[in-house]
C-alpha cells in the first residue's frame, strides 16, 4: 500500500512538474499573434479607409489623364512637337490609363466598403484558451492560417494587375480588327503604359505579405529556441 502511495504521489509530482515547465516555456506564437492582433485593433478600419482613399485617388488621377489623352491629346501634342498624336498611339494611351483607373477605383471601393475582421471573436479560441501548450498549438495553426490566406491574397492581387495590361491590349486588338486594321497596331503602345502595372504585379509575386513575414517570423523564433526543424509547423 505504502509502495503504491509513494508511486502515485511520484507521478503526481512528475505530472505537476511537466505542466509547470510547459507553461514556463516562451510562447512564441502565441506572443507573435498577441501583438498582431493588438496592432491590427488599434488600426482598426482607419488602413482600410486610408488605403480606399489613395486607390480612389490614383484612380481618379488616371481617369482624368485618360479623358485629357482622348479630348485634348492632339492639341497638347501640336503645341509640344508641332504633330497630332498617332491614332493608335492616340488610342493605346487612352485604353491603357482608362483601364488603370477602373481597376483602382474598384480596389478603392472594395476597401472602403470593407471592416476590418475582430480577431480575438474569430480565433477566440486561442484568446481563451487557459491550457498554455494547448493556446501555444492553436496560435501557431492560426498563423498558419493568416500565411496561406495572406499568400492567395497577394497572388489574386499580382495576377489581377497583370491582367490590366492585357485587358488593354485586347480590347485594342478587337478594335482593329473590326475597324480592318492589322490587330497589333497599337497594341504595344496601350501595353507599354501598363508597365506600372506589370511592375507592381511582379513586385507582388516575390514580395512576401505581412501575414507570411509573421509565419516566418514564428519559424526562425522556434529555430533560434529549439535547433534548425522542419519548416512547416
Amino acid at each position: 500500500m505504502r509502495h503504491n502511495r509513494k508511486v502515485a504521489l511520484f507521478l503526481s509530482v512528475m505530472v505537476a512538474a511537466a505542466r509547470l515547465f510547459a507553461e514556463d516555456q516562451p510562447e512564441i506564437a502565441y506572443r507573435i499573434l498577441s501583438s498582431y492582433v493588438d496592432k491590427q485593433e488599434a488600426e482598426g478600419d482607419r488602413g482600410l479607409k486610408i488605403g480606399g482613399l489613395i486607390s480612389y485617388g490614383i484612380g481618379g488621377s488616371l481617369a482624368a489623364a485618360s479623358a485629357t489623352t482622348w479630348l485634348a491629346g492632339d492639341r497638347i501634342s501640336r503645341a509640344a512637337s508641332g504633330h497630332s498624336l498617332d491614332p493608335d498611339t492616340k488610342l493605346g494611351l487612352t485604353l491603357g490609363l482608362g483601364i488603370g483607373s477602373a481597376v483602382m477605383l474598384g480596389v478603392g471601393t472594395g476597401l472602403s466598403l470593407s471592416h476590418a475582421p475582430d480577431y480575438r471573436v474569430e480565433y477566440a479560441e486561442v484568446f481563451k484558451e487557459k491550457d498554455a501548450q494547448i493556446r501555444e498549438a492553436l496560435a501557431v495553426a492560426v498563423l498558419h492560417d493568416l500565411s496561406t490566406k495572406g499568400k492567395k491574397e497577394r497572388i489574386s492581387g499580382a495576377v489581377s494587375s497583370l491582367l490590366v495590361p492585357v485587358l488593354s491590349a485586347a480590347i485594342t486588338a478587337g478594335m482593329n480588327v473590326s475597324d480592318g486594321k492589322p490587330w497589333q497596331d497599337g497594341v504595344l503602345n496601350s501595353a507599354g503604359w501598363s508597365a506600372w502595372s506589370i511592375a507592381g504585379a511582379v513586385s507582388q509575386f516575390f514580395s512576401l505579405s505581412k501575414e507570411e513575414r509573421l509565419y516566418d517570423k514564428y519559424l526562425a523564433g522556434r529555430d533560434a529556441l529549439y535547433g534548425s526543424t522542419s519548416r512547416e509547423p
